[in-house]
C-alpha cells in the first residue's frame, strides 16, 4: 500500500479539530508554551519570482540565485495536485547548498498565483504543453541541462515532459515522488472521500497551517509555514494568503511586544491554541476551541433539540399518570399548555421549520464543515480538487511505461518499500532506474524530508556529471549516498 493509499484510508473521517486544554500549561520560569504556526515568507528560500506570459495566461515561477556558470543544470519542480510551487522551499535551500544548480519552481495552472484562461483544464496534455511554453519564455535561446523533479501529480506531467520533442533533448534527468501507476490508479477509487474528510475554510492562516501539520498533509512544521499559505484564499479579498504573510509577521511582533507587558498567566491567542496535555486536559476545550468545533456543535444541535422535545414528552406523560390526585394538575397542565400553544403558533411554526432545517444538515453530515467560527470563516481553498475528478486518470495511465522508455537517467523516490506496480518492480529488477526508499515521511516526501530529498536528487546528478557539489557537497560524500 502506497503512502498516498494510507494517507486516504486514515482520512475516511475529517481530521481531529485542533483542541487545547481550559487552563493555559506553563513550561519552566511560568511562561506558557505554545507552537509556533505563524506563516513564514518565502523570500528566505528564493531569491525571485517571475510572472511568465504564454498564451494561456500568467504562470507564476520562483527562482533561487542564478548558478555560478550557466551550463549548469535547472531542476524544474513540479508540485502535487493542491500545493504550489513553493511547497519545495524547503528542498530548494538544502539542494543549492549541496550542488551548483537553479531551482526553477512554478505554479501549475490552477494553482498558488498563476492565472490561466481556464484553470479548470487540467488534462496532462494541456499540462505538460504548459511547462514547454514556461521553459520556451525563461530561456529564449537553448535552454540549460534541464532536470524534472515532480511529485504526485507534478511527477505524472514531468515523465510526459520528458517525452515532449520541445523539451527531450534538453532533458538530462527526470526524477518522480511518490507517484506510481499502480498504486495511484488503485488510490483513486477513494479520492473524492479523502477530499471531502478536509474543511473547506479556516478561521486565519494559522489555522490552516495547524490543520495542514495535525491532520498529515506535511509533517513538517517549518515547510507547512510556508507551503500552506499557498494553498488557501482570502475570502473577502479573492487573493492568495502569501500576499499577507509579510504584514501578518509585523501584526504578530506588535502583538507579542504588548502581551509581553501582560501577566505572564494568559489564556492563549485568538490564532493560537495552547499546548495540549496527555491526559485530563485533552478533555477540556476553552472558548477558542469551542469555536474550532463549530461544526461539530451545529451537527449535534439537533439531536440535542431532539433530545429536549423526548425529555418534555416523557415529563408530561409523568405528570399525567401520576397517581394520588395528579390527574386535576395533569388537566390544568394540558389546559395551560392548550392555551400557550395556540398564543404562540407562529413560534412554534418557525421553531418546526428550524428542526426541519437542522435534520436536512445532518443528513449532510459527512461534509466537512470549516475549522473554526462559522462567522469568520476568512479563508478557503485555492482550487478544488474534486471539481478536476475527470482528469485524473489521465495523470496516472500508462505512466510506468511512460517512466521505463524515458531516455534520460531515472530516479524514483517513495515513501513506502510496497509502493512498487508490477512493471516498475521488473524494471528496478532490471536495472532501468534507480530507487531510493525513505522512511519517517508521508506523501508530501519533499516537504516532510527535505534534507534527505536533497541528498538523494544531488546524488543523482553528480552521478551523472551533470554538475559538481558546492564546498559543503563535497563535505557530505553524495556520490556514495545510498540508493537502490
Amino acid at each position: 500500500m502506497s503512502s498516498l493509499q494510507k494517507t486516504i484510508m486514515k482520512n475516511k473521517l475529517p481530521p481531529r479539530i485542533p483542541r487545547s486544554s481550559g487552563i493555559a500549561k506553563l513550561a519552566p520560569f511560568g511562561a506558557t508554551r505554545r507552537k509556533d504556526y505563524s506563516p513564514v515568507s518565502w523570500k528566505k528560500y528564493f531569491e525571485k519570482y517571475v510572472d511568465v506570459e504564454t498564451d494561456e495566461g500568467s504562470f507564476r515561477v520562483y527562482l533561487s540565485p542564478e548558478p555560478d556558470h550557466p551550463s549548469r543544470p535547472r531542476i524544474i519542480t513540479l508540485h502535487g495536485g493542491g500545493y504550489s510551487g513553493l511547497s519545495w522551499s524547503l528542498f530548494t535551500e538544502e539542494i543549492t547548498n549541496m550542488i551548483h544548480c537553479q531551482v526553477v519552481s512554478m505554479d501549475i495552472r490552477g494553482h498558488g498565483e498563476t492565472k490561466v484562461k481556464d484553470p479548470d483544464d487540467l488534462n496532462i496534455d494541456t499540462l505538460v504543453r504548459d511547462v514547454e511554453q514556461v521553459i520556451q519564455k525563461l530561456y529564449d535561446e537553448e535552454p540549460p541541462p534541464l532536470v524534472l523533479l515532480g511529485h504526485s501529480m507534478g511527477g505524472a506531467i514531468a515523465v510526459r515532459a520528458a517525452h515532449s520533442p520541445v523539451l527531450e533533448h534538453y532533458v538530462q534527468g527526470l526524477a518522480v515522488i511518490d507517484v506510481v501507476e499502480g498504486t495511484a490508479m488503485e488510490a483513486l477509487a477513494s479520492m473524492q472521500s479523502f477530499l471531502r474528510g478536509r474543511p473547506t475554510h479556516f478561521k486565519s492562516i494559522e489555522h490552516a497551517i495547524e490543520w495542514c501539520v495535525r491532520s498529515g498533509q506535511v509533517r513538517n512544521v517549518e515547510s507547512a509555514k510556508i507551503s500552506m499559505p499557498s494553498q488557501i484564499l482570502n475570502c473577502q479579498t479573492g487573493l492568495l494568503a502569501t500576499n499577507e504573510v509579510e504584514s501578518h509577521a509585523d501584526d504578530v511582533t506588535a502583538r507579542e511586544a504588548v502581551t509581553s507587558l501582560a501577566p505572564i498567566r494568559h489564556g492563549p491567542l485568538v490564532d493560537r491554541i495552547a499546548e495540549e496535555s496527555d491526559e485530563s486536559d485533552t478533555e477540556a476545550m476553552d472558548d477558542a476551541d469551542a469555536n474550532h468545533a463549530a461544526c461539530v456543535v451545529a451537527k449535534r444541535a439537533a439531536a440535542d433539540a431532539a433530545d429536549a422535545t423526548d425529555v418534555t414528552d416523557a415529563t408530561d406523560a409523568t405528570v399525567a399518570t401520576d397517581a394520588n390526585g395528579a390527574t386535576d394538575a395533569s388537566d390544568a397542565n394540558e389546559a395551560t399548555y392548550l392555551s400557550d400553544a395556540s398564543d404562540s403558533a407562529d413560534a412554534s411554526d418557525a421553531s418546526d421549520a428550524k428542526i426541519a432545517k437542522r435534520a436536512k444538515d445532518d443528513a449532510l453530515f459527512a461534509v466537512p464543515n470549516a475549522v473554526g467560527d462559522g462567522n469568520a470563516m476568512k479563508y478557503r481553498w485555492r482550487i478544488e480538487l474534486s471539481r478536476t475528478e475527470r482528469h485524473w486518470a489521465g495523470w496516472f495511465a500508462g505512466l510506468s511505461r511512460a517512466f521505463l522508455l524515458s531516455k534520460s537517467p531515472r530516479l524514483l523516490l517513495l515513501a513506502s518499500v510496497d509502493g512498487l506496480d508490477k512493471e516498475l518492480t521488473v524494471g528496478q529488477m532490471q536495472g532501468k532506474f534507480q530507487m531510493q526508499v525513505l522512511t519517517r515521511c508521508g506523501h508530501a516526501v519533499h516537504e516532510d524530508t527535505p534534507g534527505e530529498v536533497a541528498r538523494v536528487v544531488a546524488s543523482f546528478i553528480l552521478r551523472h556529471r551533470l554538475t559538481t557539489a558546492t564546498e559543503n557537497g563535497e563535505q557530505m560524500n553524495l556520490v556514495s549516498a545510498p540508493g537502490c
